[in-house]
């Protein structure tokens, strides 16, 4: 497109021998809302007058044809770039599909001749996935319908191993090299294969990981693996020049941080499920040693603590995916089948759309049909509201303030029953016991991750109170080992968790946390609470919920019992409701239903009231955030049961 609009301001002409195509639409699209397709045509020089017909046919992943949409455009100049655009209404598609795959067809009728001359047939592009309530990536997916290579194949199959990995296998049959083979899912590259991912390429008995390695301090350090290998170890920013191959070796040694201070770096590892990884640290001064097994680092994240010159410091081994920068190249035969274990969230979204596509040497693009992956604990489907909005994202994204424009009235809402896994859902189980990431299994920070900020003054269990460098009470953060159920994480005043802020549901939610009132729960005790656009004000005998965006508020009754309570706040696009230990307790009036499209960064905070008693001691456990309103039968069982999923 640049070279077409800076050649017409040279010259007027364009620098195309044969019309262009180029095509936009989204990668994710808002179920309630309207899914857009759009193509620009650029005109060849010498352009002759004609009509183009552009249809997209839409299928489900089975193949089976969901609806066609067709638009017809004219052009005579070639300075005249027609643009199209065609869009279809989710609404009707609740709970029977949840990926859509693009299929484009391009015609061109003759003015002179009345002739017909099809351009392009049922060029397949990368699936749309249809979301409810939330979208992670709202930015539309473009391409050159001439950079679709037609005589490549491309296929891939996901095979759960269990909830948290999953064994992933792409083939590739075609004439051209490959400079690369990426697995994706939406516009989030998953990483590219590589020349020794064939299926024959890993040993029979062994797997190969991703391991990243957070260190929270900067010492020089020795990673080692016995009945195993490192393969390539890269670190931040993703350069060529940073991702390195260094093995197969046993063992090598690094500086934690040598790039822009960054805590981690990524081992690409071969070997048995027991091979063990050693990380000694301070190999240059007083050497000391954490270990796990590749095994160990599927089950879950390996969290361990040393102490360097008198600090304690947390090392955390993690299971990531492939983390290279999908610009970056790993050349690879046309034909080939390449096999990758692959890490699947234990605490956030559980239902994934990947595909693959294949880049050709020659700089042509095919992709895969897509594959869903539905690893969700909890059966079964879940009512869910949700609003027929009549528009795409962009048209109620504003411009000149944070809140979104929500022009909807009560007639728009619409309620349907969904698998459970298609909910937006996350939990914060804040048993870490160290650190300050939570759930924490991906190189940046992804759907359903968070994190602590505050003072480095943090305490970990079994640190003497004090021992940081201010006192308990002034403590930003302290993990705890008596939280409801496990551990758990006391919030000081200036202690705040932050949210990825494309976690957070755009409308009906329902909050769920567990919080621990002290034993001054007393007349003129008070705290707040809050959570995302929701903050609680919790008196010794009272409650009272506002939410941002929405701005709707409930008052009610409510006493909290010393020690640890359950409360949740559920918002169905009409009434807020409050619920303390599994009763209702307040309900606000009904009002219009509000969508908060925008993103911004949910946090929790716990703080006391000027000139009370602190009603809350600042103990948080098990946050879940719900996409969808439970009703009452809902919260009791989350307040009976301790989680949704």
């Amino acid at each position: 497109m640049l070279r077409y609009y800076h050649q017409l301001a040279q010259n007027g002409q364009s620098p195309f021998d044969a019309p262009r195509f180029v095509v936009a639409y989204q990668p994710e699209a808002l179920l309630g809302d309207q899914a857009f397709f759009q193509c620009d045509i650029l005109p060849e020089h010498d352009t002759v007058s004609c009509d183009y017909v552009v249809s997209f046919r839409l299928a489900n992943q089975d193949g089976q044809t969901v609806t066609t949409l067709a638009s017809r455009v004219t052009t005579g100049r070639e300075n005249d770039d027609p643009f199209l655009e065609v869009r279809m209404d989710t609404s009707e598609l609740a709970g029977k599909t949840e990926v859509l795959v693009p299929y484009v067809t391009v015609r061109q009728i003759d003015h002179v001749s009345g002739e017909w001359r099809t351009l392009y047939s049922d060029v397949r592009l990368a699936p749309v996935r249809l979301r409810h309530n939330n979208l992670r990536f709202a930015r539309p997916m473009i391409i050159a319908l001439d950079r679709v290579a037609s005589d490549e194949e491309v296929t891939l199959a996901v095979k759960p191993q269990s909830p948290r990995s999953a064994v992933v296998t792409a083939a590739t049959t075609g004439k051209s090299p490959l400079k690369r083979l990426v697995l994706a899912e939406s516009l989030l590259s998953a990483g590219s294969f590589r020349d020794d991912d064939t299926v024959a390429g890993v040993p029979p008995g062994q797997t190969r990981l991703f391991v990243r390695i957070d260190i929270d301090a900067r010492t020089h350090c020795r990673l080692s693996v016995e009945g195993g290998t490192i393969n390539e170890r890269y670190t931040p920013y993703w350069r060529a020049d940073l991702c390195r191959t260094v093995g197969p070796v046993s063992s090598l040694e690094y500086d934690s941080q040598q790039n822009w201070g960054a805590p981690w770096n990524v081992f690409r590892i071969t070997g048995r499920p027991d091979a063990k990884i050693t990380l000694a640290l301070d190999v240059k001064g007083a050497p000391q040693s954490v270990a796990t097994t590749l095994a160990g680092v599927i089950a879950g994240n390996v969290r361990q603590t040393a102490t360097l010159s008198g600090k304690r410091i947390l090392v955390t081994f993690v299971d990531t995916t492939g983390t290279t920068e999908a610009n970056l190249d790993y050349p690879l035969p046309p034909a080939g089948s390449y096999r990758r274990t692959i890490p699947l969230s234990e605490y956030g979204e559980q239902v994934h759309v990947y595909h693959a596509y294949a880049l050709t040497a020659d700089g042509k693009i095919a992709f895969s049909l897509p594959v869903v992956v539905d690893t969700a604990p909890k059966s079964g489907r879940q009512t869910v509201q949700f609003v027929d909005s009549q528009g795409t994202y962009d048209d109620f994204v504003n411009d000149h303030a944070e809140e979104s424009r929500s022009p909807y009235g009560p007639a728009d809402l619409r309620t349907v029953s969904l698998p459970v896994g298609d909910v937006p859902y996350f939990r914060l189980s804040l048993d870490e016991g160290v650190g300050i990431a939570l759930n924490d299994a991906a190189i940046g920070h992804q759907f359903g991750q968070a994190w602590i900020q505050g003072s480095t003054a943090g305490r970990t269990p079994g640190e003497a109170a004090g021992s940081g460098a201010v006192s308990p009470n002034e403590a930003p953060y302290e993990w705890l080992t008596d939280g409801w159920r496990g551990g758990a994480l006391r919030l000081g005043e200036s202690g705040v968790i932050r949210i990825r802020s494309t976690s957070w549901p755009y409308g009906a939610l329902t909050v769920s946390a567990r919080l621990r009132a002290g034993a001054a729960n007393t007349s003129g005790s008070a705290s707040t609470f809050s959570i995302g656009p929701l903050t609680a004000r919790l008196d010794s005998g009272k409650i009272d919920v506002k939410q941002r965006f929405t701005w709707l508020e409930a008052s009610g009754a409510a006493r909290l019992l010393p020690g640890w309570n359950h409360v949740a706040f559920v918002n169905d696009l009409s009434v807020l409701r409050v619920y303390v230990n599994g009763d209702l307790v307040a309900a606000s009036a009904p009002a219009t239903p509000v969508l908060q499209r925008t993103h911004w960064v949910p946090e929790i905070r716990i703080t006391p009231i000027g000139g009370t008693t602190p009603l809350l001691d600042g103990g948080i456990d098990q946050v879940e955030v719900i996409g969808c309103a439970l009703d009452a039968a809902g919260v009791r069982a989350v307040y009976s049961k301790g989680r949704w999923k």
